[in-house]
């Protein structure tokens, strides 16, 4: 007997897919599904060609979406209650104080008990400011005041001028002019003035107990104002490259030095004293004060303090031949040529009324307050007459020079 396995395969493999549909069947008429309720609901959907969403996400979105309705319909209804409620409040402004809102008698008894949370200052300004949101139309505007008329500047007149002037505008008649003497006792009271406002600034020179050091000749109080000079012009520019090796000049040492040699010569007065005096009042030429170095004002000339810049002038040249004058006013001598000096005649006149100076030394609490003064620019000359160059290589001896001075 043939067996045919090709026909007995084919057999085996219907009876197979007969048996594998048959078992769902079976499953369901035994009442226990073999699929998921979601797996049943997605396998409906397909079959009706309807798209399968799940329950559990449609109902927060929905529940999502009724949320935001009714926020923004609450949102809506507050704003629109905020408005009418500030154009309740801004009404009173421009239009009828707001009535007064009535309380009935137990309010106003319970407040009374309870007290008022705002404190009595706070109380008196929510009364104010409440009275002047009322008040705020009858104020007038402002009225508009014309453009002023130019005036010269303040640099180009005088302080007497400028007080004439004001006194002027104010209606009154200007005074009569001052004399000098009047002048002068004027600028010494602005002088004062201008310290005081500057506040408590005098501190001692020296430490309770303790002598100043300095390098004097023996009979330094007879150094005269008038005399040639003991320095070289040599030992002033080495002095002063050694104290000070970048001075702030608009010229070189050795000409700032030559101008002093030149001025101080045709006047009679001691050069090298003279440029000792313009070291120390300009700070060894690096100034730093109210004077710059652009102003060639090497005495500080028009110097009161509280940011004064005092006399500018052109050149260096101008700058040493003013500081020489100013020098010439305290003494009884006129300078030769024209003053270039803006304070001269002022000065001068004073030392005619006080006295005339002939030494350096009564220059200590005329030309500046300090005791010491002359002093110190004494102490200057000696370290130039001491200086020295040996071999390029400068070398700063502090020798007293005894016995070198004439009365």
């Amino acid at each position: 007997m043939m067996i045919n396995y090709r026909k007995l395969m084919l057999a085996l493999l219907v009876g197979a897919s007969v048996l594998a549909t048959a078992t769902p069947v079976l499953a369901r008429s035994n009442g226990a599904s073999v699929l998921t309720p979601e797996e049943q609901a997605f396998t409906r959907s397909r079959q009706s060609g309807v798209k399968y969403v799940a329950v559990e996400q449609t109902a927060p979105a929905q529940e999502v979406e009724s949320l935001e309705s009714k926020a923004a319909a609450k949102a809506a209804k507050h704003h629109k209650h905020k408005k009418q409620q500030q154009e309740a409040q801004l009404e009173p402004e421009y239009n009828t104080p707001a009535a007064p809102e009535k309380t009935s008698s137990r309010k106003r008894k319970k407040s009374a008990e309870r007290g008022s949370v705002l404190s009595p200052e706070e109380q008196e300004f929510t009364r104010e400011r409440q009275a002047g949101l009322t008040k705020a139309v009858e104020q007038p505007e402002p009225v508009r005041q014309a453009p002023a008329v130019s005036q010269p500047s303040a640099a180009a007149q005088s302080p007497w001028a400028q007080a004439a002037a004001t006194r002027t505008k104010s209606g009154r008649k200007p005074a009569a002019p001052l004399s000098w003497e009047e002048q002068a006792d004027r600028e010494v009271a602005a002088d004062k003035r201008a310290k005081r406002i500057q506040g408590p600034q005098v501190v001692p020179e020296t430490p309770a107990g303790y002598k100043p050091q300095f390098l004097l000749p023996g009979n330094y109080q007879e150094v005269t104002i008038f005399g040639p000079a003991l320095a070289t012009e040599a030992q002033a520019v080495g002095l002063l490259k050694i104290i000070n090796p970048q001075p702030k000049l608009t010229c070189t040492p050795a000409e700032i030095v030559h101008y002093y040699w030149q001025e101080a010569g045709r006047e009679g007065i001691r050069p090298d004293v003279a440029f000792a005096q313009a070291i120390l009042e300009s700070g060894s030429f690096r100034f730093g004060g109210d004077v710059l170095p652009s102003q060639n004002n090497f005495c500080g000339l028009g110097t009161v303090g509280g940011g004064v810049k005092g006399a500018t002038f052109k050149t260096p040249e101008l700058g040493a031949r003013a500081h020489i004058q100013h020098l010439l006013a305290y003494t009884s001598k006129r300078p030769h040529g024209k003053i270039v000096d803006p304070r001269y005649e002022l000065a001068h006149k004073v030392r005619l009324r006080d006295g005339l100076c002939t030494t350096w030394y009564q220059l200590n609490g005329n030309w500046a307050t300090s005791k010491y003064y002359a002093e110190k620019i004494l102490t200057v000359w000696q370290r130039m007459l001491g200086y020295k160059d040996l071999g390029g290589v400068p070398v700063q001896s502090d020798v007293l020079a005894y016995g070198r001075l004439g009365k």
